[in-house]
């Protein structure tokens, strides 16, 4: 997560020796501290590193390093092991959908009992949530490949009202995993169609960059097209409240609400915008997140510290709200403060967001799509 440049971030290196609570740092060449993995501070500790009162905004002893990349590992392995299921499964009965993905690799799991199929099949059950009980519309769903990074579809679970998506992406030319990914599929009788969660994805760092994570984005929404989605939710965190905005995602009951409470103050003092001119452009981007995202004023930018790496950011001024603390408040609004749930983005298909995904990622054309909305 990114956190506005302040004056404890404006500490040089020589400055934070010298502010490093309770260690003695004796005669250590102040360059030689590093920044902690987790940015330090307040997160670190949230996020368990075992040192975090070891270090001053950002920096960290070379000898309390090794401990917070151990313990960035476990993270990295605690957050695999949640993919597992708490419960334990069963592989259908006569399910063509089961025994189609088995040959194709895929491993399905049913979590339905009896009072689930009195009335439909398993394969029924499927079609309902994911559009068809074809396994091939989900394997092209979820199949991305940018370079030697390939995605792929390696689970399926079928609960009471839930389908759940599993898979990972791989490095080919190293032979190992480099990310996870689940989705969760539901079915809305009420609106009459298919609502994805984009629960979790995770890549690795230096596979961050690369373009599979778009690659993978751009296939998913090409496909929900075809299967029948109308709308798509995400519980974003850290910069991906930024990314998810920018994408065009709209956030929950109550953030367009706190955007124009808070947006003009931020403009103003960390700006410089008039008070007048800060309420008009709070205005204006309040209900549009992916224009928030992207807004800048008279071409001013502001350094802001990257939680991740410790290093510096040049930021624009939405980037900059979305990436403060102002990122964490806004979607919490319809959780309330105590919820660690981080608040929901979504994205329903046809709308506005919807529109300006389709044309980031360079899926089809505006001229086509006002032809098929106009038919």
């Amino acid at each position: 997560m990114l956190f506005l440049r302040s004056d404890l971030f404006k500490a040089s290196p020589e400055q934070t020796q010298k502010k490093l609570p309770g260690v003695d740092v004796g005669q250590t060449n102040p360059k030689q501290l590093q920044a902690c993995p987790y940015g330090g501070g307040k997160k670190c500790v949230e996020r368990g590193g075992d040192g975090a009162e070891k270090h001053y905004a950002g920096y960290v002893h070379p000898r309390d390093l090794k401990e917070h990349r151990g313990q960035k590992e476990e993270d990295k392995d605690d957050l695999a092991d949640d993919l597992e299921p708490e419960e334990e499964g069963q592989e259908p009965e006569q399910s063509l959908f089961a025994s189609e993905a088995k040959k194709k690799g895929v491993h399905v799991e049913s979590y339905l009992n009896s009072w689930d199929l009195a009335d439909n099949s398993f394969d029924d059950v499927v079609s309902e949530l994911f559009g068809s009980d074809n396994v091939d519309n989900l394997l092209e769903t979820y199949q991305a490949e940018q370079g030697n990074i390939e995605a792929s579809l390696e689970q399926i679970e079928v609960h009471a009202g839930l389908g759940k998506v599993m898979g990972a992406f791989y490095d080919k030319g190293q032979g190992k995993r480099v990310g996870l990914y689940e989705r969760q599929f539901s079915y809305d009788h009420n609106d009459e169609m298919i609502v994805v969660d984009h629960s979790y994805l995770r890549l690795d760092e230096d596979v961050k960059g690369t373009g599979i994570g778009k690659k993978f984005l751009k296939n998913s929404i090409e496909k929900y097209l075809s299967m029948g989605v109308g709308k798509i939710t995400t519980h974003p965190a850290w910069d991906g409240r930024y990314v998810w905005a920018k994408f065009g995602f709209s956030w929950g009951e109550g953030g367009e609400e706190y955007v124009r409470a808070t947006l003009p103050d931020f403009l103003h003092e960390e700006f410089g915008v008039d008070p007048d001119s800060a309420e008009e452009i709070a205005d204006n981007v309040a209900d549009k997140p992916w224009i928030l995202a992207a807004t800048n004023v008279n071409g001013i930018t502001i350094p802001i510290r990257n939680k991740e790496t410790g290093e510096d950011e040049q930021c624009k001024a939405g980037e900059a709200y979305l990436k403060s603390h102002h990122g964490d408040e806004v979607w919490q609004q319809e959780w309330g403060d105590d919820d660690d749930s981080g608040g929901v983005m979504y994205l329903n298909t046809g709308d506005d967001g919807f529109m300006h995904l389709m044309d980031y990622l360079g899926i089809g054309t505006k001229k086509k799509r006002k032809k098929r909305k106009a038919s």
